[in-house]
């Protein structure tokens, strides 16, 4: 029962201080910083999509072309 006392006494110690010494300004740029983070990735995902789409496209033009020269088709 003590340690879960303390536990919570630290707890509020440690959220206390955070907000004393400027933790929604560190929250703040983090967040920012977050927000550039999944631009970026966005970016990388769409080109990603597209790139496998040309491989893609370009994987079946191969295969049509090579079912001409597999016999039994």
């Amino acid at each position: 029962m003590i340690k879960i006392f303390l536990g919570i006494l630290l707890g509020i110690i440690v959220l206390t201080g955070f907000v004393y010494f400027g933790g929604a300004k560190y929250l703040k740029s983090l967040g920012t910083k977050t927000e550039a983070a999944g631009e970026k990735l966005e970016k990388v995902e769409k080109q990603l999509k597209e790139s496998t789409k040309d491989v893609k496209k370009s994987v079946d033009m191969t295969a049509e072309k090579m079912k001409k020269y597999v016999p039994g088709n």
